[in-house]
């Protein structure tokens, strides 16, 4: 008798020494923690939004920045003369190599979106 009234004081005690603040924790609350801070979750949004990024930036004009180019010569002989050259190149898109970068980017980025919600269902699975 004594040891089953030692036991329901403890048991008392634990039960009111827990913190009035307790917060239960929700079916939804913890799918949320599961989607915000599982680590695949996490990983798969950071490269969407890096594939978001170069969608962007994929089928802007210039492709690449226009390139100067300087030379000279120069020679001595009886008639010295001096010969100078100045070039500008710029490449342009002729085949269509922009737009199809821009389509490329903005598949990858939906790939990259679907790959996301796969990894976040795959986190709700495991919680």
């Amino acid at each position: 008798m004594a040891l089953l009234l030692a036991f329901v004081s403890v048991v008392m005690g634990v039960l009111v020494a827990m913190p009035a603040s307790a917060q239960t924790l929700t079916w939804e609350v913890a799918l949320r923690r599961a989607r915000d801070h599982a680590p695949g979750a996490v990983a798969a949004g950071q490269s969407v939004r890096a594939a978001r990024a170069d969608a962007a930036g994929a089928g802007r004009w210039p492709r690449t920045n226009p390139v100067i180019r300087l030379g000279g010569e120069y020679e001595i002989d009886t008639d010295p003369s001096r010969g100078y050259a100045v070039g500008v190149e710029q490449q342009f898109d002729l085949a269509g190599v922009a737009a199809a970068s821009s389509r490329q980017a903005a598949a990858h980025a939906h790939a990259a979106r679907a790959f996301a919600e796969v990894e976040t269902l795959d986190a709700l699975r495991e919680a």
